[in-house]
């Protein structure tokens, strides 16, 4: 996590995962309670990856970034890059910074989004992923909410950094 902490600042629009997006999508549903998905690719998801309005007053900033995480995972797995494009932060050349979701009707925004869901799919590689910890850092583009996974299938750890963006958790970085 302190990698991306130390290099969130330091970044062109698209550098590192090159992606895009905004909507309303990923602030949904409470997080599960367990602190790893422990489903296969194989069994039917426990939540859709349609977007959800707005998140209860009752969740944290935690559980809503881990939300947001798995109603990713889970739209990039079910291959839903509309759902997907809900979830991530819009950075695109047009868009303006960290304003809003990715339009995945741009040809251009919807290849970006593919590629980040091929990437997390691919690190997935089938199996499950355990949620390490959290935590906020606050930088320029606003207050970031991450989450540091490890992936079952090889061991690998990854950081996930969301951002609040009018009431919404979206994908901003993936490290």
């Amino acid at each position: 996590m302190e990698r991306f902490l130390r290099t969130i600042g330091d970044r062109s629009p698209w550098s590192t995962l090159s992606f895009v997006a905004l909507l309303v999508g990923c602030a949904g549903a409470p997080a599960p309670v367990e602190s790893a998905n422990t489903e296969s690719a194989d069994t039917e998801p426990t939540q859709t990856a349609e977007p959800v309005l707005a998140s209860t007053p009752t969740e944290t900033d935690q559980e809503r970034a881990a939300a947001a995480l798995e109603r990713l995972v889970e739209a990039c797995r079910a291959g839903e890059i509309d759902a997907a494009a809900a979830c991530i932060v819009d950075r695109g050349p047009d868009a303006p910074p960290w304003s809003r979701a990715t339009d995945a009707s741009d040809p251009a925004a919807r290849r970006q989004v593919e590629g980040i869901c091929g990437r997390i799919v691919g690190d997935l590689r089938g199996g499950a992923y355990e949620r390490l910890g959290y935590e906020k850092a606050r930088q320029g583009e606003g207050l970031w909410h991450v989450w540091q996974v490890r992936y079952a299938a090889t061991g690998e750890e990854a950081v996930f950094a969301f951002l609040d963006i009018d009431g919404v958790m979206l994908l901003g970085d993936i490290d």
